[in-house]
């Protein structure tokens, strides 16, 4: 009776994703099929987080509170915080307001999260007059010295990790037009003062977001590094930083616009400077649930989160992953960033939670029977490794007797 209902369960999940739109195709009905139990008991939590964004700041103690419990019961061990320079220091170059900043950070650490901290943006006197918070600071030295402050103050609290400012390949973010060559100046300044301070810091670079080659708008994520080398990044970094979405498809579909099935090329980018011994995070990475083009629909998230968890797991050059978000911005929002929780806006659970939580606990057989037999990546090995060959042969095997089980 337990083996019909499993069946029954999972036949479900397959209709229901088959009819969600677009999105589906006919190779998801294969990662969908639960893998056996892989039998090292090796897990992916201490390198798996949340990204929840500035909100996180200024929530009540209660609400706080049961975003970080749920975040442990998910079984990540990180969160991504904003160190929000604005607030911080609204009130000029020498006044300090660490408030709302200890206490997530306290609260994070009493629950054994670790933190990567994102110090961003800029306070109005530090900003020409007329801009937002996105511009850039006049000074990159002004920059430099609350990073330092805060690596001062945090370090001895556990803080190590440091991403400094996010999607400076978008105007979004970096205002007015994105800027390789000066954000590589904020970026070295920063990383010498951090260092300076805390010289077991990592540091990198606010995490690049997909986009294009669009003159004044954003830049390409390989565009916009390459350049940043060129303009002298490498030694300031101690990793790269990407948000390798793929929304709405899945993370592995050979596209040059996917972030992620594209992160081989980021990373023979970063060889091709030196670095190809330095890891690469994906500091923000998820599906949302709204109702726009970009947006899917709640099984189809479950599905694609769980293809990426096994997806990034199997690059051997990848460190943390962070979802962005765990709960969700709105209840009502038709955006996909807005509705990109593991849970709604009221707590309540979305079917990805749990998917979310089976990937952290147990990661995919196959995966690891390649890990096994033919080292990381193993799908992008020669097609003449034998061993890969047998592999792939074995884990073709298996996924034909398990579906064969399905539809017996």
């Amino acid at each position: 009776m337990a083996a019909t209902r499993t069946k029954g369960a999972v036949l479900a999940f397959v209709v229901a994703a088959a009819f969600s739109g677009p999105q589906w195709s006919a190779s998801d009905a294969e990662a969908v099929v639960s893998r056996p139990s892989a039998p090292s008991g090796r897990t992916v939590a201490s390198t798996t987080g949340f990204a929840q964004g500035h909100t996180i700041l200024w929530v009540s103690d209660d609400q706080l509170a049961r975003d970080l419990d749920g975040m442990v019961r998910a079984g990540a061990g990180w969160l991504r915080l904003d160190f929000d320079w604005p607030s911080i220091q609204s009130g000029g170059r020498d006044r300090w307001n660490w408030g709302p900043t200890d206490r997530v950070v306290a609260a994070a650490a009493a629950r054994g999260l670790s933190i990567l901290a994102v110090p961003a943006y800029t306070p109005d006197w530090a900003r020409p007059a007329g801009t937002n918070g996105h511009h850039p600071p006049t000074d990159p030295a002004d920059y430099a010295r609350f990073v330092a402050a805060a690596a001062e103050r945090y370090a001895p609290r556990g803080v190590h990790h440091w991403e400094i400012w996010n999607e400076p390949n978008l105007d979004d973010f970096w205002q007015p037009a994105p800027d390789p060559v000066a954000y590589t100046e904020l970026l070295v300044a920063a990383s010498a003062a951090i260092h300076g301070v805390d010289r077991t810091a990592t540091v990198m670079n606010g995490g690049l977001a997909p986009a294009s080659d669009i003159f004044g708008d954003a830049l390409a994520p390989r565009t916009f590094l390459m350049m940043m080398y060129a303009a002298g990044a490498g030694p300031a970094i101690d990793a790269v930083a990407m948000h390798p979405y793929s929304f709405p498809y899945a993370p592995m579909l050979r596209a040059d616009w996917n972030a992620f099935s594209t992160l081989p090329e980021t990373h023979a980018l970063m060889a091709r400077f030196g670095d190809g011994r330095k890891p690469i995070w994906a500091t923000e990475s998820g599906f949302g649930t709204g109702s726009d083009e970009h947006s899917v629909n709640e099984t189809v998230q479950a599905l694609r989160i769980r293809q990426l968890v096994d997806a990034w797991y199997e690059f051997d050059f990848t460190g943390n992953l962070f979802l962005y978000t765990y709960r969700d911005l709105s209840a009502t929002s038709s955006m996909a960033f807005e509705r990109m929780g593991l849970v709604r806006a009221d707590g309540s659970s979305k079917p990805a939670f749990r998917v979310f939580q089976q990937a952290v606990e147990q990661p995919a057989f196959e995966r690891e029977v390649q890990r096994g037999l033919c080292g990381p990546a193993a799908h992008l090995a020669p097609a003449g490794n034998d061993h890969c060959v047998e592999t792939r042969r074995v884990a073709r095997f298996v996924r034909s007797r398990v579906l064969a089980a399905l539809g017996s």
